[in-house]
């Protein structure tokens, strides 16, 4: 009885273990998942090498922000802008694509505070013609900019027609209120004074509102002092301004018409 109890555990008919094989096969099948998960690993890795080794001058938006950021907040190992001595122009910090490829994060998205639609049509930028008439007075020129701190979301509308920069410009225009949503900026700071009020005047917006006040100053601000120094360094620090990857939808608007309360949105080559 024992013997029989034996050969049925552990014998087959034809003498060998019945466990055996079950077990010896997964051994098999666990190594070759850790195969494939050390292969994977290893090509991912010199992806990351590799990407990391480029040296790329044209401007996407994870390049644009961090290149921005460096701007505003003092780079690493900041560049000397010449600037015409007795003149009131100033000049930024901005680091290079040497500097700023070897930072760009290889997945998009993580480090972003706002959800930035560049190019964005009427109907998602304003709600009413009252706030089209105040993104009008707030803006610019060429470009529209509403910022809902609260829902994490800035949109910008293209003027049709606009000058070939003006994506960069807005775009960066648009970066720059993600950056003074964030911490503090440092004591140093290029602008640091008239950026800070700007700054809190825009964290203390109340939640479901736009701070129209702060857009209208950081227009100005963007328009009249940072934003050509901003190109100017980008020129100077080796960045191409003339040629950029910001991929902005192909919507542009024309809000000449607001006397009448008319505006007309239509998706257009730029």
């Amino acid at each position: 009885m024992k013997g029989g109890g034996a050969y049925r555990s552990g014998r087959g008919a034809d003498g060998k273990g019945r466990g055996a094989p079950g077990a010896d096969g997964k051994r098999p099948r666990r190594l070759s998942w850790v195969l494939v998960a050390l292969l994977v690993a290893a090509h991912l890795g010199c992806n990351m090498r590799a990407v990391g080794a480029l040296c790329l001058p044209t401007l996407n938006r994870p390049r644009l922000r961090l290149v921005l950021g460096g701007a505003l907040r003092g780079s690493p190992a900041p560049k000397p802008q010449a600037t015409p001595p007795g003149s009131d122009v100033i000049g930024l910090p901005v680091p290079g694509p040497e500097e700023v490829n070897p930072r760009e994060p290889l997945l998009p998205g993580f480090s972003t505070r706002l959800r930035l639609h560049l190019g964005a049509p009427l109907h998602r930028l304003v709600k009413s013609v009252a706030e089209l008439r105040k993104a009008a007075e707030c803006g610019t020129r060429d470009y529209l900019i509403v910022l809902r701190p609260s829902q994490g979301w800035v949109g910008v509308g293209l003027r049709h027609g606009a000058p070939p920069d003006t994506p960069l410009r807005a775009c960066a225009h648009a970066l720059l209120l993600e950056e003074l949503l964030g911490p503090d900026l440092p004591p140093g700071a290029p602008m640091g004074a008239a950026l800070r009020r700007l700054q809190q005047r825009l964290r203390r917006c109340p939640p479901g509102s736009v701070p129209w006040a702060a857009l209208a100053e950081s227009s100005r601000l963007w328009d009249d002092v940072i934003g050509p120094a901003f190109l100017r360094g980008l020129a100077n620090a080796g960045w191409l301004t003339h040629r950029h990857q910001l991929a902005p939808d192909e919507w542009r608007l024309d809000w000449a018409g607001l006397e009448g309360g008319a505006s007309e949105d239509k998706p257009r080559p730029p």
